[in-house]
């Protein structure tokens, strides 16, 4: 099997919304928003990171 990434992917880079997971994060411990709205936040997050890698042409995501 070859792979095309070895190692860790980044936790935050330019132009991501991981800052907007850590700020729903934040708030959703603060009971700001709901359950929902923090998965929500989670989804979107997971969406645009698995889109970065697939044009990033990682194999494996």
């Amino acid at each position: 099997m070859i792979t095309t990434v070895v190692g860790n992917y980044p936790k935050i880079g330019p132009g991501t919304k991981a800052p907007s997971l850590r700020n729903a994060i934040g708030q959703f411990d603060q009971g700001r928003i709901t359950r929902d709205q923090l998965r929500q936040v989670e989804d979107d997050v997971t969406k645009e990171v698995i889109q970065e890698q697939a044009q990033a042409g990682i194999d494996l995501v």
